[in-house]
């Protein structure tokens, strides 16, 4: 049974434990899991769906405060404006503090450093996150030690950026050296080299480095559009058959529109197919593409209800334009191309009952052909 002690070191007198932040948190991060709670617990309201993941710190504001604050616990007031550095400057009634070195360190508890002036803000935070143990099954060290940084901010108050890069050094539990072996990638992190520890020879594993950034502009009040090198999560839970963050960064363009009760989210992206480690001879890698969309509709605060479909494809050399419409539906576009492009179609939903426990579930299909439903034979394209 795998046992590892995970430790976060500090920068500095009184740094703090902290989950890099951005203009939205990442999935599984803790301030992902919190929001999730939070909309568990106080399901009230229309605006913000929780399957749509990557949530923006907008969104969390606007969680925290709700109709009223006079309704609020005690508890979770405190949680938020107080003793929650992933919230605390971006709640209207945070003050800034005085901070150390002359207010230069520290003016915000959720920041290293930050500048806010005329026309920008910027944020800086080190990342710094250091685990180890052992596995029963296997000799040796797990280990994990990551450096890095990053820094965000806005411009105009109407164009925000996000950047982070990480170091990394790790020997990963059996089941994550299985799948490593077999695809020539680390999930998440793709390319890596060896790496043999200086200090120790215990410390025997792989050396990868990761970095991604966005920026995004809000056109209108319902309506913005984000690109970067990044990934993407939709669906409830640490998994998800619609879209999740397991595979390595990529290029992608995000279109966001939230009107009524619906959000309806496009994302444009390319892919690699393979690993790097898998491409001889330095040549460029090949390419894949895909387009996805997701439309969010909540009838009621504790209901959520979502429909996915998205395309994955290939072409010699461009993106398939016919895919760039974002309220098309993509499965007539492919029997129209009359193309081998796979197509999936998804459903997602998710109900909070007594403020307690969220209820959620998926079904996906994927080349199903209703005529060999009942076939006794099976056919190698029925996936659901």
């Amino acid at each position: 049974m795998y046992k590892s002690l995970s430790c976060w070191l500090f920068f500095l007198v009184g740094f703090q434990c902290l989950i890099a932040q951005s203009p939205h948190y990442a999935p599984h991060s803790r301030a992902d899991q919190y929001i999730q709670s939070i909309d568990i617990q106080d399901s009230t309201s229309l605006n913000f769906h929780s399957a749509l993941r990557n949530y923006y710190r907008k969104d969390a504001s606007e969680l925290s405060l709700k109709d009223s604050l006079a309704y609020t616990t005690n508890v979770r007031k405190k949680f938020l404006l107080t003793d929650n550095p992933m919230f605390v400057h971006d709640h209207p009634l945070t003050e800034k503090k005085d901070g150390y070195l002359k207010g230069i360190l520290f003016r915000y508890d959720a920041n290293l450093w930050s500048l806010e002036t005329e026309g920008i803000k910027l944020y800086l935070n080190p990342i710094l996150n250091i685990r180890f143990g052992n596995e029963k099954q296997r000799d040796g060290i797990r280990f994990l030690n990551q450096r890095g940084f990053e820094l965000y901010g806005a411009i105009d108050e109407k164009v925000y950026f996000y950047t982070n890069f990480l170091e990394n050094q790790g020997n990963f539990h059996n089941y994550m050296e299985d799948r490593i072996r077999r695809f020539q990638a680390i999930p998440g992190y793709s390319f890596y080299k060896p790496f043999i520890s200086s200090v120790s020879e215990e410390f025997i594993g792989r050396d990868f480095a990761n970095a991604q950034g966005y920026l995004g502009v809000p056109i209108s009040k319902h309506f913005s559009f984000e690109f970067g090198h990044g990934r993407h999560f939709i669906g409830h839970g640490y998994h998800s058959l619609l879209l999740e963050d397991y595979s390595n960064n990529y290029f992608y363009l995000k279109l966001n529109t939230r009107v009524w009760k619906l959000h309806y989210q496009n994302i444009f992206a390319e892919l690699a197919p393979i690993s790097t480690r898998l491409n001889p001879d330095n040549t460029l890698l090949p390419k894949k593409y895909m387009a996805a969309h997701y439309l969010s509709f909540k009838p009621r605060e504790n209901i959520e209800l979502g429909v996915y479909e998205a395309v994955v494809f290939a072409r010699p050399d461009r993106f398939e334009f016919h895919y760039l419409n974002p309220i098309i539906f993509y499965r007539t576009v492919e029997f129209y191309l009359d193309s081998p492009d796979n197509v999936l179609l998804g459903m997602n939903a998710k109900w909070n009952l007594f403020n307690k426990i969220g209820l959620y579930g998926q079904v996906v299909v994927d080349d199903i052909k209703f005529s060999e439903l009942r076939s006794d034979q099976g056919w190698w394209g029925q996936k659901y």
